[in-house]
């Protein structure tokens, strides 16, 4: 029996096992049939991707490397001891593969284990105690082992003007990791981690690949791939804030304003630097600064009374605007036609989107005489190897060197579950030298597309960009593990 073959066997049995429990569902049992209505077929596709324990998924592979389906095994156990110490427990198995027979098989494990002791801090709130701190989060573990082969990968030199013509190459990797996360406080954190990685860059017959187009000095590290340690640590801060004031939200109240405000203020920030050490090959190793940020707003309103079929009455006007604000106030599926049918509920959380600043830097260092091999090496341009997306307008991996440094604006609405609307600008360059990442010479984007949802959360993008110079680029992007 081949390896492909026991790969598509695993594929084939994650997949049924997943149709089989989703399936099982009352949502599914009318998927077919002619009365069923279009929310519920939605909801049943959703749970195909999303159910517990079993569940379809598209994740899971870079770029560039086709269309990917397989399958991924999820459970999890919280516990509470008789103490009041919380535990938990939870792992994720998966495999997925492409038309292009790339392929990758992931495993993870995370725990939390039960040393904390439930407590109040100063201000009388309730937290977890470990010592002398007294956080909302507790200290937890991550491991994972990863094993990926794929057969296309973008390269197109090295620099900021490298020329645009794509070069491919295959690369097969295997890494484990662990890793440790420690609240400090309830807004500060310190994590650290080892990694091993093995990669291997296999040569191809194309005219077009790297291996017959590149050297060692174009393409460092095109040799010879060494054995890896990759030690980590980070400083992760992350802050809140909630501007929602206090109403009489009583059911019988029907006056003051139909609405009150629910705007969320989000930061999250992390600092990290990490060593490469190359075990068996000195001289490619190096060392990296990474910074990234993600800082959001999202904008709501909670309802404040109930608002009926009758009390809408028959302009188009009202009724186009009611009809707007039931869709974002989560009632976008229900046809209500009788006069006492409830079109808004008093403290029905109303979502109109969310604004997202992402910026993210990573420098490199190296010692005399040591390279940064060029598949370790951090991309803009697409989407990275790792999913994460940068400059929209351009082909995926576009821009390579040891440094990089790309900011998003970007907002997004639902428009009807699980659709809804993708406003963004992204900025990025990369260069050899820090001083060559200035703000007058970044390469710029935008565009519009549509994002879509499981569980609320944003798993794909499909957009069209402006910005590189030759016209819309149509281009999507799934998120690394869903």
């Amino acid at each position: 029996m081949t390896t492909r073959f026991k790969l598509v066997v695993l594929v084939a049995f994650f997949a049924s096992a997943a149709s089989v429990h989703a399936q099982s569902k009352s949502m599914c049992k009318t998927f077919f049939d002619s009365t069923a209505k279009l929310h519920t077929r939605v909801e049943c596709a959703e749970a195909l991707f999303s159910d517990p324990k079993f569940h379809f998924t598209f994740s899971g592979l870079p770029p560039g490397n086709g269309f990917a389906l397989g399958g991924m095994f999820e459970d999890e156990v919280d516990n509470i001891s008789s103490s009041g110490k919380l535990s938990s427990k939870q792992a994720k198995l998966s495999i997925v593969g492409s038309v292009n027979q790339s392929w990758v098989a992931s495993g993870i494990f995370d725990f939390t284990p039960p040393v904390y002791t439930p407590d109040r801090n100063k201000n009388s709130e309730v937290c977890q105690r470990l010592g002398v701190l007294c956080t909302k989060t507790q200290f937890s573990l991550h491991a994972q082992g990863v094993h990926r082969s794929l057969q296309t990968l973008s390269f197109y030199g090295l620099g900021p003007l490298s020329p645009a013509l794509k070069h491919t190459f295959h690369q097969n990797d295997t890494f484990g990791d662990i890793a440790a996360n420690l609240p400090l406080t309830d807004h500060f954190a310190l994590s650290s981690g080892i990694e091993f990685l093995q990669p291997d860059l296999p040569p191809t017959n194309d005219p077009l690949s790297v291996s017959n187009s590149f050297t060692n000095l174009t393409a460092p590290g095109l040799q010879s791939q060494p054995f890896f340690t990759h030690t980590n640590i980070a400083i992760v801060t992350t802050a809140s804030a909630l501007t929602n004031p206090r109403t009489n939200d009583d059911p019988l109240n029907h006056t003051g304003p139909l609405m009150k405000r629910n705007i969320r203020f989000t930061f999250y920030n992390q600092a990290a630097y990490h060593w490469y050490s190359g075990v068996n090959n000195s001289s490619s190793s190096f060392q990296r600064f990474v910074f990234s940020g993600d800082e959001s707003i999202a904008f709501g309103s909670n309802v404040r009374r109930y608002v009926t079929v009758a009390d809408i009455g028959h302009s188009l006007g009202s009724r186009l605007l009611y009809r707007i604000l039931q869709n974002a106030c989560g009632n976008g599926h229900e046809k209500l036609t009788a006069p006492g049918d409830y079109v808004l509920k008093v403290t029905q959380q109303c979502n109109y989107g969310k604004f997202d600043f992402r910026s993210n830097l990573a420098v490199s260092n190296t010692g005399t005489g040591s390279i940064i091999p060029f598949y370790l090496q951090p991309t803009v341009g697409g989407s990275d190897i790792n999913s994460q997306i940068s400059l929209r307008g351009f082909p995926n991996y576009r821009f390579r060197d040891r440094n990089a440094v790309f900011a998003q604006v970007e907002y997004t609405v639902p428009i009807a579950d699980p659709v809804g609307l993708l406003l963004f600008y992204d900025a990025g360059r990369v260069g050899s030298t820090l001083s060559d990442l200035t703000f007058s010479h970044l390469r710029q984007d935008a565009g519009f597309g549509a994002t879509f949802s499981l569980q609320g959360n944003v798993v794909a993008q499909t957009y069209v960009a402006w910005g590189a110079g030759h016209g819309p680029t149509l281009n999507y992007n799934f998120r690394k593990l869903f």
